[in-house]
Protein backbone atom coordinates (compact mmCIF):
# COMPACT_ATOMS: atom_id res chain seq x y z
CA UNK A 1 0.00 0.00 0.00
CA UNK A 2 1.54 3.57 -1.21
CA UNK A 3 1.85 6.36 1.50
CA UNK A 4 2.57 8.97 -0.87
CA UNK A 5 0.19 12.03 0.02
CA UNK A 6 -0.41 14.18 -3.11
CA UNK A 7 -0.42 17.95 -3.51
CA UNK A 8 -4.28 18.03 -2.92
CA UNK A 9 -3.99 15.24 0.47
CA UNK A 10 -1.51 17.73 1.79
CA UNK A 11 -3.39 21.05 0.82
CA UNK A 12 -6.24 19.13 3.06
CA UNK A 13 -3.96 18.22 5.62
CA UNK A 14 -2.85 21.59 6.35
CA UNK A 15 -6.23 23.44 6.23
CA UNK A 16 -7.85 20.73 8.49
CA UNK A 17 -4.63 21.77 10.78
CA UNK A 18 -5.32 25.53 10.56
CA UNK A 19 -8.91 25.12 10.90
CA UNK A 20 -8.75 22.50 13.76
CA UNK A 21 -6.04 25.09 15.86
CA UNK A 22 -8.34 28.42 15.40
CA UNK A 23 -11.69 26.45 16.62
CA UNK A 24 -9.16 25.55 19.94
CA UNK A 25 -8.48 29.20 20.39
CA UNK A 26 -11.90 30.08 20.38
CA UNK A 27 -12.98 27.48 22.57
CA UNK A 28 -9.84 28.38 24.83
CA UNK A 29 -10.81 32.03 25.19
CA UNK A 30 -15.05 31.79 25.29
CA UNK A 31 -14.16 29.85 28.49
CA UNK A 32 -11.71 32.39 29.58
CA UNK A 33 -14.78 35.26 29.17
CA UNK A 34 -17.00 33.28 30.61
CA UNK A 35 -14.85 33.01 33.99
CA UNK A 36 -14.41 36.66 33.90
CA UNK A 37 -17.99 37.21 33.67
CA UNK A 38 -18.67 35.21 36.28
CA UNK A 39 -16.23 35.98 38.58
CA UNK A 40 -17.38 40.01 38.44
CA UNK A 41 -20.94 39.30 39.01
CA UNK A 42 -22.13 40.70 42.15
CA UNK A 43 -23.86 38.11 44.43
CA UNK A 44 -26.70 38.96 46.63
CA UNK A 45 -27.97 37.44 50.23
CA UNK A 46 -31.22 35.95 50.38
CA UNK A 47 -32.26 38.43 52.34
CA UNK A 48 -31.65 40.80 49.64
CA UNK A 49 -33.43 39.17 47.52
CA UNK A 50 -36.66 38.89 49.44
CA UNK A 51 -36.61 42.56 50.04
CA UNK A 52 -36.05 43.48 46.32
CA UNK A 53 -39.14 40.47 45.66
CA UNK A 54 -41.19 42.00 48.13
CA UNK A 55 -40.59 45.48 46.44
CA UNK A 56 -41.93 44.08 43.16
CA UNK A 57 -44.74 42.40 44.84
CA UNK A 58 -46.62 44.85 46.51
CA UNK A 59 -47.49 47.19 44.03
CA UNK A 60 -49.01 44.23 41.60
CA UNK A 61 -50.76 43.13 45.16
CA UNK A 62 -52.13 46.49 45.86
CA UNK A 63 -53.29 46.65 42.04
CA UNK A 64 -54.91 43.15 41.34
CA UNK A 65 -57.10 43.57 44.99
CA UNK A 66 -59.22 46.32 42.75
CA UNK A 67 -61.00 48.89 45.58
CA UNK A 68 -60.34 47.17 48.53
CA UNK A 69 -56.44 47.23 48.34
CA UNK A 70 -56.58 50.95 47.14
CA UNK A 71 -58.83 51.27 50.36
CA UNK A 72 -56.41 49.43 52.27
CA UNK A 73 -53.46 51.49 50.53
CA UNK A 74 -55.12 54.52 51.74
CA UNK A 75 -55.45 53.81 54.73
CA UNK A 76 -52.15 52.38 55.33
CA UNK A 77 -50.54 55.88 54.19
CA UNK A 78 -50.29 58.69 56.47
CA UNK A 79 -52.50 61.07 56.93
CA UNK A 80 -51.77 65.02 56.93
CA UNK A 81 -54.52 66.72 59.17
CA UNK A 82 -54.97 70.47 58.64
CA UNK A 83 -55.46 72.93 61.51
CA UNK A 84 -57.31 72.85 64.17
CA UNK A 85 -60.67 74.42 64.82
CA UNK A 86 -58.97 76.24 67.55
CA UNK A 87 -56.01 77.02 65.37
CA UNK A 88 -58.37 78.58 62.58
CA UNK A 89 -60.28 80.29 65.06
CA UNK A 90 -56.89 82.30 66.77
CA UNK A 91 -55.46 82.58 63.46
CA UNK A 92 -59.15 84.27 62.59
CA UNK A 93 -58.58 86.52 65.95
CA UNK A 94 -54.99 87.84 64.67
CA UNK A 95 -55.84 88.67 60.99
CA UNK A 96 -54.83 92.16 59.70
CA UNK A 97 -55.93 92.63 56.34
CA UNK A 98 -53.07 92.63 54.02
CA UNK A 99 -53.80 95.32 50.74
CA UNK A 100 -51.09 93.60 48.60
CA UNK A 101 -52.34 89.96 48.97
CA UNK A 102 -55.87 91.08 48.80
CA UNK A 103 -54.94 92.89 45.42
CA UNK A 104 -53.16 89.42 44.41
CA UNK A 105 -56.06 87.23 45.17
CA UNK A 106 -58.67 89.64 43.23
CA UNK A 107 -56.85 90.25 40.11
CA UNK A 108 -55.84 86.29 39.93
CA UNK A 109 -59.29 85.48 40.57
CA UNK A 110 -61.85 88.10 40.16
CA UNK A 111 -60.59 90.45 37.96
CA UNK A 112 -61.55 88.50 34.44
CA UNK A 113 -65.25 89.14 35.27
CA UNK A 114 -65.25 92.27 37.76
CA UNK A 115 -61.93 94.05 35.80
CA UNK A 116 -59.10 95.40 37.40
CA UNK A 117 -61.15 98.45 37.49
CA UNK A 118 -64.16 97.12 39.18
CA UNK A 119 -66.13 98.20 36.81
CA UNK A 120 -67.59 94.70 35.77
CA UNK A 121 -68.90 93.53 32.12
CA UNK A 122 -72.38 95.58 31.47
CA UNK A 123 -74.69 93.62 30.33
CA UNK A 124 -72.92 90.51 32.41
CA UNK A 125 -71.29 90.93 35.61
CA UNK A 126 -71.55 93.64 38.18
CA UNK A 127 -69.10 96.94 38.78
CA UNK A 128 -67.77 96.74 42.08
CA UNK A 129 -66.94 100.76 42.40
CA UNK A 130 -70.29 102.05 44.09
CA UNK A 131 -72.19 98.20 44.87
CA UNK A 132 -74.47 98.52 47.37
CA UNK A 133 -73.14 94.79 48.84
CA UNK A 134 -69.39 96.25 48.67
CA UNK A 135 -70.45 99.64 50.91
CA UNK A 136 -72.83 98.15 53.29
CA UNK A 137 -71.61 98.03 56.95
CA UNK A 138 -72.91 94.17 57.10
CA UNK A 139 -70.49 92.16 54.96
CA UNK A 140 -73.05 89.70 55.11
CA UNK A 141 -74.13 89.67 51.34
CA UNK A 142 -70.40 90.30 50.28
CA UNK A 143 -69.09 87.40 51.98
CA UNK A 144 -71.82 84.78 50.73
CA UNK A 145 -71.40 85.89 47.16
CA UNK A 146 -67.57 85.58 47.50
CA UNK A 147 -67.99 82.32 49.39
CA UNK A 148 -71.06 80.72 47.49
CA UNK A 149 -71.23 82.53 44.02
CA UNK A 150 -74.50 84.31 42.55
CA UNK A 151 -75.71 84.59 39.39
CA UNK A 152 -78.44 86.24 38.25
CA UNK A 153 -77.58 89.51 40.47
CA UNK A 154 -80.33 92.70 40.43
CA UNK A 155 -78.37 95.85 40.90
CA UNK A 156 -80.34 98.79 41.18
CA UNK A 157 -82.58 97.49 39.01
CA UNK A 158 -80.38 96.29 36.40
CA UNK A 159 -80.06 92.19 35.92
CA UNK A 160 -76.56 90.69 35.52
CA UNK A 161 -76.57 86.79 34.52
CA UNK A 162 -72.83 86.39 34.23
CA UNK A 163 -72.62 83.55 36.70
CA UNK A 164 -70.00 83.68 39.30
CA UNK A 165 -68.54 80.54 40.94
CA UNK A 166 -68.25 79.77 44.52
CA UNK A 167 -64.47 80.57 46.38
CA UNK A 168 -65.59 78.79 49.81
CA UNK A 169 -64.16 75.38 49.14
CA UNK A 170 -61.22 77.49 47.32
CA UNK A 171 -59.68 79.69 50.18
CA UNK A 172 -59.59 80.42 54.05
CA UNK A 173 -61.49 82.98 56.00
CA UNK A 174 -58.15 84.84 55.99
CA UNK A 175 -58.05 85.06 51.93
CA UNK A 176 -61.87 85.47 51.50
CA UNK A 177 -61.24 88.95 54.01
CA UNK A 178 -58.58 90.05 52.30
CA UNK A 179 -60.81 90.08 49.04
CA UNK A 180 -63.74 91.58 50.58
CA UNK A 181 -60.95 94.29 52.22
CA UNK A 182 -59.54 95.05 49.07
CA UNK A 183 -62.51 95.66 47.06
CA UNK A 184 -64.24 97.85 50.18
CA UNK A 185 -61.16 100.01 49.94
CA UNK A 186 -60.58 100.19 46.26
CA UNK A 187 -61.97 102.36 43.25
CA UNK A 188 -63.28 104.92 45.75
CA UNK A 189 -64.55 102.50 47.79
CA UNK A 190 -64.97 103.05 51.73
CA UNK A 191 -66.57 100.26 53.19
CA UNK A 192 -66.27 99.25 56.62
CA UNK A 193 -63.14 96.64 56.98
CA UNK A 194 -64.41 92.93 57.59
CA UNK A 195 -62.68 90.58 59.78
CA UNK A 196 -61.50 86.75 59.22
CA UNK A 197 -64.16 86.16 61.95
CA UNK A 198 -67.00 87.85 60.13
CA UNK A 199 -66.18 85.18 57.44
CA UNK A 200 -66.09 82.35 59.55
CA UNK A 201 -69.54 83.45 60.85
CA UNK A 202 -71.06 83.93 57.12
CA UNK A 203 -69.31 80.31 56.67
CA UNK A 204 -70.81 78.95 59.40
CA UNK A 205 -74.30 79.85 58.91
CA UNK A 206 -74.33 78.33 54.85
CA UNK A 207 -70.90 79.38 53.29
CA UNK A 208 -68.58 76.70 51.86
Amino acid sequence: MSTHLTPSDRSFIKHFAILTAVLGAMAVGFAIIGTLVWENTPTYSNEGAVQRAGERIKPVAVVYAGKAGAAAAAAAAPVSSGPTPEEVAAANAAYKFDPAKGKSLYDGTCAACHQATGEGVAGAFPPLNGNPAVGDADPKTQIETILNGRHGTVIQGKTYPGAMPPFGGQFSDLQIADIANYERSSWGNHGKPVSATDVAKVRANGGK
